[in-house]
C-alpha cells in the first residue's frame, strides 16, 4: 500500500508542477510581450522628438529668414546699373553673385513692353542683398541651402543656388519665364483674399508641401512656402527645400520593429519609413484604411485595432500627422527568439521532470513486484 501510496503522490505533484512551470512560462512570455507593447510608446515619443527638432529648426530658419528679407526690401536700395545692363542684355536672364563669399543666384524676369529690365531693378538689387542672409545662415546651421523665391506679380524667379539639372526651361519644358514661373509657383491658398493674408501675416505660419522631385536639383524635397511681407501685401513669396532624406534619417537613428509614417489630414501617405524590407507588408495599408491614425489625436497612448497598434499625433504646425505602427507579427519578429528561448526551456525541465517521475515509478513497481514474488513462495 505504501508503493502505491508513494506513486499517486508522485504523479499528483508531477501534474501541479507541469501546471505550475506552464503557468509561470506563459506569464514570463505575456510580461515580456506587454513590456515591448509600452516600450513602443518611448519608441514614439524619443523618434518624435528628434524628428521635431529638424522641424522646428528648419522653420525658424524660414520665418527668421522672412523677417530678414523684409528687413532688406524696406531698405532704400543703390541702383545697380551694371545688374540692370547685363539682365536686358541676356534678355531677363542672369547669374547674381555679389562675390565668392555669397552663394550664386541664376534670376529670371519676364521682360515685356509693360515690364522693360528697368522695372526689376529694385529686385534685382534685393536678389544680391538677400544672399548674404541666406549665405549666412546656410553657414551657421552647416547645411546647404537649396530654394527660390518669386515676386507677387509672378514676373520675377530667382534661384539658389543655380540649378543642377540644366536649363530650367528645357527640364520643365516650357516655353519661356512666365510659364517657367507660372510652372513653379506655388499653390499655398488664395493670396487676394485679405483674411487670410492677415493669417499668414500674423502667424508667420509656414505651408509645407508634400515630398516631391525639385525641378532645380532634381533631389525629393519637402517645400516650406511662406510669403514676405511689405505692409499688410506679399512682396515675394519664398520656398525653401528640406530633403526627405534629412527626415528619414531623424527616424532610423533608434533600430524599432514597427513602421513610423507622416499622413495627411485626409490621409494620404506623406512619409514613409518602411522603405526596403517591411517585417509586416500590409500593416501600412491596414493602417490607412482603418483611419487609425485619425482617431486618438490627442493621447500618446496606443490605439488597438484588428491586431495592430497605432500611436499618433498632429506634428507641430505642419498639418500632417505622425503615427507609429505595429502588429503582432512585428512583436513575433522581435520577441520570437525570447519565446522560443523559454518555450525550449520549459519543455526541457518538463522532460526532465517526467523522466524522473517514470524512473521513480518503474523503481517502485520493480520493487513491488519483488516483494510480492517473496511473499508468495514464502506461502508456498
Amino acid at each position: 500500500m505504501l508503493s502505491r501510496y508513494q506513486r499517486s503522490l508522485l504523479w499528483g505533484g508531477g501534474i501541479v508542477l507541469t501546471l505550475a512551470l506552464l503557468a509561470a512560462s506563459v506569464l514570463a512570455v505575456w510580461i515580456n510581450i506587454q513590456n515591448y507593447i509600452a516600450d513602443g510608446r518611448s519608441v514614439y515619443q524619443a523618434n518624435k522628438t528628434l524628428l521635431l527638432l529638424e522641424i522646428e529648426t528648419k522653420q525658424a530658419a524660414m520665418r527668421r529668414g522672412i523677417i530678414n528679407a523684409e528687413m532688406i526690401w524696406r531698405t532704400p536700395f543703390m541702383r545697380n546699373n551694371h545688374l540692370e545692363e547685363a539682365f536686358g542684355r541676356n534678355h531677363g536672364r542672369l547669374l547674381v553673385q555679389a562675390n565668392g563669399k555669397v552663394n550664386p543666384q541664376l534670376v529670371f524676369g519676364a521682360i515685356s513692353a509693360a515690364h522693360p529690365p528697368q522695372s526689376f531693378a529694385e529686385m534685382l538689387s534685393f536678389t544680391e542683398a538677400q544672399a548674404y542672409t541666406v549665405t549666412a545662415s546656410a553657414q551657421q546651421r552647416e547645411r546647404a541651402f537649396s530654394g527660390y523665391f518669386i515676386d507677387a506679380g509672378q514676373r520675377y524667379l530667382s534661384i539658389m543656388p543655380a540649378p543642377t539639372t540644366g536649363d530650367p526651361l528645357v527640364t520643365l519644358g516650357v516655353r519661356d519665364t512666365a510659364e517657367l514661373i507660372a510652372k513653379v509657383t506655388p499653390d499655398i491658398g488664395n493670396l487676394q483674399d485679405p483674411v487670410f493674408l492677415d493669417f499668414l501675416h500674423r502667424t508667420r505660419f509656414v505651408t509645407w508641401l508634400p515630398a516631391a522631385p525639385d525641378p532645380f536639383t532634381g533631389e525629393n524635397v519637402f517645400k516650406l512656402v511662406q510669403p514676405a511681407f511689405d505692409g499688410d501685401r506679399p512682396f515675394a513669396i519664398f520656398v525653401s527645400n528640406l530633403s526627405s532624406d534629412i527626415l528619414l534619417k531623424r527616424l532610423h537613428e533608434d533600430p524599432y520593429d514597427g513602421n513610423f509614417m507622416i499622413v495627411d489630414r485626409q490621409g494620404k501617405l506623406i512619409l514613409n519609413t518602411w522603405y526596403n524590407k517591411p517585417i509586416d507588408p500590409g500593416l501600412t495599408k491596414k493602417v490607412l484604411d482603418a483611419r487609425t491614425w485619425a482617431a486618438n489625436l490627442d493621447s500618446t497612448d496606443y490605439l488597438y485595432h484588428d491586431g495592430s497598434f497605432t500611436i499618433s499625433e498632429p506634428l507641430s504646425d505642419t498639418g500632417w500627422i505622425l503615427a507609429y505602427a505595429y502588429s503582432w507579427r512585428t512583436i513575433l519578429a522581435a520577441r520570437g527568439p525570447f519565446i522560443m528561448g523559454y518555450a525550449g526551456g520549459t519543455l526541457l525541465l518538463l522532460a526532465l521532470l517526467w523522466i524522473l517521475i517514470f524512473s521513480s515509478t518503474e523503481k517502485y513497481s520493480h520493487r513491488f513486484c519483488n516483494v510480492r514474488n517473496g511473499c508468495l513462495k514464502a506461502k508456498a
